[in-house]
């Protein structure tokens, strides 16, 4: 398994011009989203608006990267599925993201029923974006053979990456 890491110095600027798009698209998701996150445990709108919200500045983070397109698509729960976030040719990137400042420890947190996890391939990426108050840091992950763990919290059906892990496997 291959880990690497980019820091980015956070471009405000660059940032405000994605806010408005980011976060229309997290209000409306979460509207659309009450039922799918409260079988996930969280229950408040403000938290899944801004899990969402999060998640979306990530993917733009990374498309500046890599390139390709950020989906601002709005699905209905039942059409939803774990493709790609990001795809540029052949390669599938997987975008999450952790917001500094919450009260656990850096993670990023899968389905155990996610393709990405039970059968990752060649193609897949994971972009494990930590938003830090003034910079971003990437960590992107070969998705095969990586080793995931059992949240803290017990959960049955999800698993987590442990910023920890990652800084003891990163390529120099």
């Amino acid at each position: 398994m291959k880990v690497t890491k980019k820091t980015i110095n956070r471009d405000v600027q660059l940032e405000n011009s994605w806010f408005v798009q980011c976060f229309d698209f997290a209000n409306k998701s979460c509207k659309n989203s009450a039922s799918l996150y409260s079988s996930r445990h969280a229950t408040t709108q403000m938290k899944i608006r801004d899990d969402i919200h999060y998640g979306k500045i990530g993917e733009m983070w990374v498309s500046e990267l890599v390139g390709g397109t950020v989906d601002f698509t709005i699905l209905p729960p039942e059409e939803r599925s774990y493709d790609a976030d990001i795809v540029v040719g052949d390669e599938n990137f997987h975008v999450k993201t952790y917001m500094s400042g919450r009260l656990h420890k850096p993670s990023w947190v899968f389905q155990k029923n996610d393709p990405v996890v039970t059968d990752p391939t060649d193609s897949d990426t994971l972009c494990l974006v930590k938003i830090n108050l003034d910079q971003i840091i990437i960590y992107f992950v070969e998705a095969k053979g990586m080793e995931y763990s059992q949240l803290e919290n017990k959960a049955k059906s999800k698993v987590a990456i442990y910023e920890e892990y990652l800084l003891e496997h990163l390529d120099n």
